[in-house]
C-alpha cells in the first residue's frame, strides 16, 4: 500500500540476506548493492562524538538495529559498507545522547530513561527518531531494551527504570512493558505491540547467550549468502568497549580450542558478583559458576576435562552487563 522502496538504511537488511540466501528462488547478489545499498545508503558523520557509517541522520528510529538482528549476527563481519555491530551500538548510543541532551525539554528524559523508535503515542502511532520533527516525549521501553546486547550496562539501567520508577510503576503490565509512555501527558499505553515485545525477548536472549544469532547463523544457505555478498572477518567490534562502564569486553578466553581448563580474565574491570556459565548450543548450562566481588581475581579457570568434545558457549554475567563467546572443546 505504501509502495515502500526496500533500501536503506532502514530496518529490512534481513530481506535482502535472506532472499540471496533463498536455495529455490535467490535474488541475484548485485541487488543487494544496487538496490539495499543503492539509495541514500552511507552517513560517515558524527552525532554526540559517535561516527555513523551507514543510515539516516543521527541513525532513525532504533527498530533500524533491531529487527534485521534477530537473527542475522553482525558481529566481527562487515560488507563494503559497515561493521553493522559497530554501527548499530552507535546508533543506540547517539539516541540515549539525544534523550539526555533533551533538547525540546521533554519530562522523564534522563540517562537511564531514553529510547525514541516506533509506537504508539497519546495522539496515534508515530516511528519515533532523535529529531525535534518526530520527538513528542513518547518513549518506548523497545528502544532501550532490545538495545541490550549493543550497549549492555545503559540498556539494563533503563530496563530497570523502567520497571520500578517510571510513570511511577505503571508502565508493567501482565504482559510486560506496556508499549510507550509520555510524560508530558501523564501517559501510558494500554497496548502491547509485538513488534516491539518480540524484539524485547529475541535481543535479551542474544544478549545472555546468543542463542538465537547461532542457530540462525549456523544454516549454511545464511553463511553462503553472506559470502556472496562479499562480507568478511572484522574483528574491530566497538562491543562493550565503547564506555568505561561497559568494557567488559576485556574479558578472554584461553585457549581455544582446549582440552583441561579453560583460562580467562577480566583485565581487572569487574566490579559486581559475577555468574560464568558453559552452555551447550541449544542454550543448556552445562556448568555454573559463581564468584563474589570480594573474591575475583584477574583471571579464573574451568575444569572441562569431563566435558564431552564439541562446540560451546561461556556466558560471563554481572548486575550491569553480559559476555558470551564460543569456545571448542578437544579432550
Amino acid at each position: 500500500q505504501m509502495n515502500l522502496q526496500i533500501r536503506g538504511f532502514n530496518e529490512a537488511h534481513i530481506v535482502y540476506i535472506l532472499a540471496i540466501a533463498s536455495p529455490t528462488h535467490p535474488i541475484p547478489v548485485n541487488l543487494y548493492h544496487l538496490g539495499w545499498a543503492g539509495g541514500n545508503y552511507t552517513n560517515n558523520n558524527e552525532y554526540y562524538g559517535y561516527p555513523l557509517e551507514v543510515g539516516p541522520f543521527r541513525g532513525g528510529p532504533l527498530f533500524f538495529s533491531h529487527y534485521s538482528y534477530l537473527g542475522f549476527d553482525p558481529r566481527n563481519i562487515r560488507d563494503d559498507y559497515a561493521n553493522y555491530f559497530n554501527n548499530n551500538v552507535r546508533h543506540t548510543l547517539i539516541n540515549r545522547a539525544y534523550c539526555i541532551e533533551n533538547v525540546e525539554n521533554h519530562l522523564g528524559y534522563s540517562e537511564v530513561s531514553w529510547g525514541l523508535t516506533a509506537s504508539d503515542n497519546p495522539w496515534g502511532y508515530l516511528a519515533h527518531e532523535p529529531t525535534p520533527q518526530r520527538d513528542n516525549g513518547t518513549i518506548t521501553p523497545t528502544a532501550a531494551v532490545s538495545s541490550m546486547p549493543y550497549t549492555p550496562g545503559h540498556s539494563m539501567q533503563a530496563l530497570k527504570h523502567f520497571y520500578r520508577e517510571a510513570m511511577d510503576g505503571r508502565l508493567w503490565g501482565p504482559y510486560g512493558f506496556y508499549d510507550a509512555f509520555n510524560a508530558d501527558e501523564d501517559w501510558v499505553a494500554s497496548s502491547y505491540i509485538a513488534i516491539d515485545q518480540g524484539p524485547i525477548i529475541g535481543m535479551i536472549e542474544n544478549h545472555r547467550s546468543g542463542l538465537l544469532w547461532n542457530s540462525f547463523m549456523s544454516n549454511t544457505e545464511i553463511q553462503n549468502a553472506l559470502d556472496a555478498v562479499g562480507f568478511v572477518p572484522d574483528s574491530t567490534n566497538v562491543s562493550n568497549t565503547v564506555t568505561a562502564e561497559e568494557n567488559i569486553g576485556a574479558v578472554r578466553f584461553y585457549p581455544n580450542p582446549a582440552s583441561d581448563n579453560i583460562h580467562f580474565t577480566t583485565g581487572g574491570i569487574l566490579n559486581d558478583d559475577v555468574t560464568v556459565r558453559m552452555l551447550s548450543l541449544n542454550g543448556k548450562i552445562i556448568k555454573e559458576f559463581f564468584y563474589p566481588v570480594e573474591s575475583q581475581l584477574s583471571n579464573w579457570h574451568i575444569d572441562v576435562s569431563a566435558i564431552p568434545n564439541g562446540v560451546y558457549f561461556i556466558n560471563i554475567v554481572t548486575d550491569k552487563e553480559a559476555y558470551t563467546d564460543k569456545i571448542i572443546i578437544e579432550n
